[in-house]
């Protein structure tokens, strides 16, 4: 009986385990939004990166009125928590109805973020998917 019991316990803490591990193969899609002159927008992955990755930022854009223009930034952080040392890993542009690709080769930080930034006067909306693999070594 007493082997049965472990063997449970053991099977439990297994897929535990394995419930808070990602597969080989990333994909989030963060909620369409829209850019209006100067703002700016931070955008947080809402997972813990914890081997190496790489990866691929797909954005769409559509100019809604005037002069579009937006920049992209990919910061990373060894840190689980905290919001004071981010690092830029890779940066891109693109403007409206141009499909934009940032690539990162491999992703050493724990978290990552891209930060959409607009300037003029303009209004964009954007639609961001982030695509990650696991790097197996």
């Amino acid at each position: 009986m007493k082997a049965i019991i472990f063997s449970v316990a053991m099977l439990f803490c297994f897929a535990s385990a394995k419930a808070q591990t990602l597969d080989p193969l990333y994909t989030f899609t963060f909620t369409p939004d829209t850019i209006t002159n100067a703002e700016s927008d931070t955008l947080l992955l809402p997972v813990d990166f914890v081997s190496p990755w790489s990866y691929g930022y797909h954005i769409v854009m559509d100019s809604l009125s005037g002069t579009d223009t937006l920049s992209f930034v990919v910061q990373e952080s060894m840190l689980k928590t905290g919001n004071t040392d981010w690092i830029t890993v890779a940066t891109g542009a693109g403007s409206a109805n141009v499909r934009t690709r940032i690539v990162g080769q491999l992703m050493y930080g724990r978290r990552q973020r891209i930060i959409v930034n607009g300037a003029g006067t303009q209004s964009t909306r954007y639609r961001i998917t982030f695509v990650a693999k696991k790097v197996f070594k």
